[in-house]
């Protein structure tokens, strides 16, 4: 026999997470509006979304240094749509904003190239996690100067996935090593 007592609560639910805009990334938008962003939080319920770091974030090694990020060489200016939908989504009551790389910038990985699929899916190059972690820094400060607060990250996302779109082959121990090495000591020197 199971008893349902509903005047007692037990725990909060936290989640009912989405992923996207109100159109696609790659079209022409609109990306963003007020019905969507209410239906979503107020209708849906939704209270964490992920998002994607653009891919024209960081189109060219910012400069020869990995350990030094010239924000003025990111172009986060470019894709003020994302940033309004990201706006318009906290607005409306988001919680909990994770950020999430389909793939590192081109010039980080093995293959040279966004995309993955065959017979080089690319992966990102040992010479350049420290420059990888830098990446997810200065995006978090970025969208830190534009009123957006990230919560959490994922360094990769699907990181065993090798179809042509943007991706990057990521295995555990090289995921392991680059979160505990490089991805850690960069948010603590930059204080996140």
């Amino acid at each position: 026999n199971v008893t349902i007592d509903a005047s007692k609560k037990y725990q909060t639910m936290q989640g009912v997470g989405g992923f996207g805009a109100q159109d696609v990334y790659w079209s022409s938008g609109p990306f963003t509006s007020a019905r969507f962003a209410d239906d979503l939080i107020n209708d849906l319920g939704l209270t964490v979304l992920r998002d994607n770091i653009p891919t024209n974030f960081e189109d060219i090694n910012d400069d020869s240094d990995p350990h030094t990020t010239n924000l003025s060489n990111f172009h986060y200016g470019s894709f003020t749509d994302h940033i309004q939908y990201l706006k318009d989504m906290k607005a409306a009551g988001l919680q909990k904003l994770i950020i999430s790389c389909w793939s590192a910038p081109a010039w980080m990985k093995s293959n040279n190239s966004l995309y993955g699929g065959g017979a080089t899916p690319g992966t990102l190059l040992q010479a350049y996690y420290q420059s990888y972690a830098n990446y997810f820094v200065k995006y978090i400060q970025a969208m830190a100067k534009e009123g957006i607060t990230i919560d959490a990250v994922t360094p990769q996302n699907e990181p065993l996935n090798s179809y042509n779109n943007p991706s990057m082959l990521m295995d555990a121990p090289s995921e392991n090593d680059f979160i505990k090495n490089y991805l850690a000591a960069a948010f603590k020197a930059s204080g996140l």
